[in-house]
This record gives C-alpha cells, sequence and structure tokens, in this order.
C-alpha cells in the first residue's frame, strides 16, 4: 500500500507478511494506538513523508535524494553538500557508505575545532546519533536507503562552552530532526532544546 496524498489516521495498524507500507512526500500516517509488523522494515518512509506514532521497536526504510557534485575532486567538489540526519534510531553507517564514493563528516564540537571524517576513522561510534547533523555527499547515487527503528524517545544533545584561540562558541553542534515528523521551530524554546 502506498499513501500518495492527504493524511490517513488510524487507531491500530498491522502490517503482515510480505506486505509493505510506503508513507509518500507530502503525507502524513498517525497512528493513535499500535504498530504490529509481521516483517522487519516493513514500513518505508519517503523523504518528506510523516508518522507519528508511539510504540516502540517498529522498524522502518527512509529513503532520502541526495544531491550529486558536478565534480568529486578535492578542489572543485564545492557543491553537492548537504547536511542528513537520521529520523530513525540504530542506523549504522554503513547504510549510507555503502553506494559507492562517499563523504561524511561530523563536527567533533571540541576546543580542536575540527570536523571528523568517517572515513578517516573519525567517528567513535557506529551508529549514526539521534539529534545529530552530519555533512554528506555521494559522488552517484540520487537516492539512499537506511534501515532502522522509528524514534520514539527524547533526544538530547549535551556539549560544553569553549574558548579557543579567541573563538568563542567553538563547541557548536549541527542538530538534526530525530523524528519521523516536522518539527515547528516557531514553537522552540530555550527550555525545550538541549
Amino acid at each position: 500500500a502506498v499513501i500518495t496524498s492527504g493524511n490517513v489516521n488510524v487507531k491500530d495498524l498491522a502490517i503482515y507478511p510480505n506486505v509493505s507500507l510506503t508513507v509518500g512526500e507530502g503525507t502524513s500516517l498517525t497512528v493513535t494506538g499500535l504498530i504490529t509488523q509481521k516483517s522487519n522494515y516493513s514500513i518505508v518512509l519517503e523523504e518528506g513523508g510523516q508518522i507519528f506514532q508511539n510504540n516502540a521497536n517498529v522498524t522502518a526504510r527512509f529513503r532520502m535524494s541526495i544531491d550529486n557534485p558536478s565534480d568529486w575532486s578535492d578542489e572543485a567538489n564545492k557543491d553537492g553538500w548537504q547536511f542528513i540526519s537520521m529520523p530513525l534510531e540504530n542506523v549504522p553507517h554503513t547504510d549510507f557508505t555503502s553506494y559507492g564514493e562517499y563523504d561524511l563528516y561530523k563536527y567533533d564540537g571540541s576546543q580542536n575545532l575540527e570536523w571528523q571524517n568517517h572515513k578517516d576513522g573519525g567517528f567513535e561510534e557506529e551508529v549514526f546519533k539521534s539529534g545529530v547533523g552530519y555533512l554528506a555527499s555521494l559522488k552517484d547515487a540520487e537516492t539512499a536507503t537506511v534501515y532502522g527503528t522509528l524514534n520514539t524517545a527524547t533526544s538530547k544533545v549535551w556539549g560544553q562552552y569553549y574558548i579557543n584561540n579567541d573563538k568563542v562558541l567553538a563547541n557548536f553542534k549541527l542538530l538534526g530532526n530525530p523524528f519521523t515528523f516536522d518539527m515547528d521551530i516557531a514553537k522552540a524554546t530555550f527550555a525545550n532544546l538541549a
């Protein structure tokens, strides 16, 4: 089944073996009760689609669009970069990096003021961190699909404040949306952002 338009609201949702449900771009699915899956990753979330639900351990595939650079040389690779974050939990980096030539960076937020490159072994963790934004590029692939579980937990990104060689706010973080639905920036306050 594919949700191609509008907002679909259901109490409970059961997805049987060999059946998948795609939530398309510009559509939403709200499940007020429970989602039951007979097969893992039977939900496909397209970029721009939204899922509102509350039960844990619901697996899904997230399909995102990728902007390719016009030239992949170090000197000319000025475009084709984008910020990505994962609206799923427990997404391994290999889901993204398996698409051929790639670059994937995160800002370390320390006194060193450095970007960490995944290819240089700069990531301590093996999965994308919830609530963190990454700088990414793929040479050829126009879409990437990643696998994980729908996030139901509070996401917090903590840091310290550094002053390094007169560079204040060295510990800035690239924030990423950890949820499969849009966040209203007008409702963001210092009290509800960590």
